[in-house]
């Protein structure tokens, strides 16, 4: 009888010659289902039966061949296949007694139990072959649907335990790794991501940067310092890359709050369970490399991320998709270069583009990391830095008031105190923007201060902001979590108060000093050596900004905590402006009388051409000499120290009659003498004060 063809098309798709599906038992036993899905339709014969059954063999014998080929595939198929043919030969009889007899077949999940041992797949499958073949000529249609029937539930019972032992490698591997899901881009908790309308420009050029196909391997730096929104920018860089074809993403946003989010071990491995996840194929391979290394999550962490990551990805074959890795806040842990040194390694080691887009304060480990970068490997990745300090003012500028003018708009549709008042929200808008500065984390702050409670509505929150008052102190508590989080950061506890000393000097030196010195010149005023001067910088890199080689203090409200001792809770690092200015007139009457003491001959011969030249000269060049600094600003200071400190007793005790006629001669040939007698002014009258608190000290302690 002659088979109906528009039946048989539709088989097309299962006998079609096609690489392992699932299974090679899987897609025999399809054959198998289709074969019981016509018959129902009544449209089955002997002929048709055994045509499809020789397709079906030779299926099978295509499938055995692309096992070979792709082992990996078909191992699922070994804990159901060993006894398998034993379990079809028991179906067959069961099915030719219920020929005559009306009963029901045994469950199959009783009979595949003792079925699940390693075996040769290719020898069951083969047994199973030769079996379908026989049991379609040797059995009428009843019996044969009966066993077709039965296959049809192992081909379930297979589906389901590959589908487990698929999900047992999963959770095997998760149980290994432990990986950090809610360090991930997406998670909650995560920073949300810029604000729509703001940092386009940035964005796009980083975005262009990633999707270049010159270099196979690129790397991207997102340099800011705190507050400037580096993780809003990191998660809008996800989002956007997130939607775009053929990119798998990998994330992992570091915090300082979490132990699990600042370790460099958590972030290799959650980039390597993630890594399988974007690439299944994986999941095998590096279940064994964890089985095969002993001890290899105990390893440092380049080694593992030697193991997990850069031999993992060099198995997938050779792609032209794009993988880009993005780390969030780079500078909270101890070693970041450590860990940026083994995803470089990674990159270069898969064979498809890699992009490694990192965010971080702009601390010396990651400064020479970047610089070095484009000379340290063959070949060298392709490097790009975006300096968030860089970036136009007036652009920041004009995201920050992009921000502030849509919240307060929503503000005002909320509360309709603030849109019938007849206040200029513009000018508002613009005084905010003003005093954030470039900080989008102020612009937030005074954001969230909008509908906090108890700080009488929104109206009364932002007059309060703009003109002093409860809002702004609680503006100033939400820096304060951050700035303090920066002090902890910078010298952990329990901190050497020598350092935390020095520390303070430096700082309050930057808040006071004006007009600014190089960090050289900061180092001789304050006595400290170049190195030391520059590691406390260092130090504090999340909110001392340098352009060319001038550090200050990058913002005004950071200047205001540490000079507040009820908000800066650590008392070491607290800065007292009156002692500030008495260590700094010390330190300039210092510089001072060495210069005077360089010049003695000369001066006693009534000559301090070579000073005064010498001074001139400096003056000329633009340069801010410290020498030049401490004879022209210390009695700034003098005057601005608002009690006699131990440092100013100091200075006034060297500042000696005699050091007065040197003053003397030195203003009679100086041309800048009018600058000088203001210091001799200045320091008769620092010295009278200082003589009436020493007259004062004496008498209230006579037995000395």
């Amino acid at each position: 009888m002659a088979t109906d063809p528009s039946q048989l098309e539709l088989l097309v798709p299962i006998l079609r010659p096609i690489p392992v599906i699932g299974s090679s038992l899987a897609a025999v036993v399809a054959v198998a289902v289709e074969l019981r899905r016509i018959h129902l339709t009544r449209v089955a014969n002997a002929e048709a039966l055994t045509e499809i059954a020789e397709r079906a063999a030779l299926l099978s014998g295509s499938i055995a061949q692309s096992r070979q080929a792709a082992e990996a595939h078909a191992q699922a198929l070994s804990p159901v296949v060993e006894e398998l043919y034993n379990v079809v030969e028991k179906t067959k009889r069961r099915a030719d007694e219920l020929r005559t007899r009306e009963e029901e077949p045994p469950s199959f999940w009783e009979t595949l139990c003792p079925c699940f041992r390693l075996s040769d797949a290719d020898k069951a499958l083969k047994s199973l072959r030769n079996d379908m073949d026989d049991a379609f000529k040797r059995f009428s249609t009843d019996a044969q649907i009966d066993i077709l029937s039965d296959l049809a539930q192992i081909r379930d019972i297979v589906a389901a335990l590959q589908h487990a032992q698929h999900n047992g490698q999963w959770d095997t591997l998760r149980g290994a790794l432990r990986p950090t899901d809610d360090a991930l881009y997406n998670a909650h908790g995560t920073p949300a991501g810029c604000f729509e309308g703001t940092r386009q420009r940035l964005l796009s050029e980083i975005e262009t940067h990633v999707a270049r196909t010159e270099a196979q391997h690129a790397v991207v730096f997102i340099s800011g310092l705190a507050g400037t929104g580096k993780s809003a920018i990191a998660r809008s860089v996800c989002d956007r890359l997130s939607a775009t074809p053929n990119v798998h993403l990998l994330s992992f946003f570091l915090s300082a709050e979490s132990l699990a989010r600042r370790d460099a071990m958590s972030v290799v491995h959650t980039l390597a369970f993630y890594l399988a996840r974007a690439f299944p194929q994986l999941l095998a391979p590096l279940c064994d490399a964890i089985h095969k290394h002993d001890g290899a999550l105990a390893r440092p962490v380049q080694e593992q991320a030697r193991i997990l990551l850069e031999e993992i990805v060099a198995k997938l074959a050779p792609c032209s998709e794009t993988l880009v890795v993005v780390i969030d806040g780079a500078d909270v842990l101890d070693r970041e270069a450590a860990l940026l040194t083994a995803l470089v390694a990674f990159a270069r080691a898969a064979p498809m583009r890699v992009r490694i887009v990192s965010t971080g304060r702009p601390t010396r480990a990651l400064r020479d990391f970047f610089t070095s970068l484009p000379s340290s490997d063959a070949p060298p990745p392709d490097v790009r830095v975006f300096r968030l300090e860089d970036v136009d003012m007036f652009e920041v500028k004009h995201d920050i008031r992009t921000y502030l003018r849509s919240s307060l708009t929503q503000a005002a549709a909320r509360h309709r105190a603030l849109s019938t008042t007849g206040r200029s929200l513009e000018t508002d808008v613009e005084t905010l923007a003003t005093r954030a500065s470039g900080i989008f984390l102020y612009a937030a702050a005074a954001v969230r201060c909008l509908e906090r409670p108890g700080l009488g509505g929104p109206e009364s929150c932002l007059d309060g902001l703009l003109h002093g008052g409860p809002a702004y102190s609680a503006l100033s508590a939400i820096l304060d979590i951050a700035y303090s989080d920066i002090l902890r950061r910078a010298i952990p506890e329990p901190g050497p108060s020598l350092l935390k000393d020095q520390a303070r000097c430096l700082l309050g030196s930057l808040i006071f000093i004006e007009p600014r010195l190089q960090t050289q010149d900061i180092a001789a005023l304050l006595g400290y050596r170049p190195p030391e001067a520059q590691a406390l910088l260092d130090l504090f890199s999340a909110v001392v900004s340098v352009v060319g080689d001038f550090p200050s203090i990058f913002h005004y409200t950071f200047s205001e905590f540490l000079q507040n001792s009820a908000r800066c809770q650590d008392t070491h690092l607290v800065v007292d402006a009156s002692l500030q200015h008495g260590i700094l007139a010390q330190r300039c009457l210092d510089v001072v009388r060495s210069a005077i003491g360089n010049n003695r001959t000369a001066l006693a011969q009534g000559r301090i051409a070579t000073l005064a030249a010498d001074l001139r000269r400096i003056s000329d060049s633009g340069t801010h000499d410290t020498r030049l600094y401490a004879f022209r600003v210390w009695p700034r200071h003098l005057s601005l120290a608002g009690s006699v400190t131990p440092d100013l007793t100091r200075a006034l005790n060297q500042f000696t009659e005699r050091s007065l006629r040197t003053w003397i001669d030195v203003t009679l040939e100086f041309d800048t003498h009018s600058s000088v007698q203001a210091s001799i002014r200045s320091a008769i009258k620092w010295c009278e004060v200082w003589l009436e608190f020493s007259v004062a000290q004496d008498n209230s302690n006579p037995s000395e």
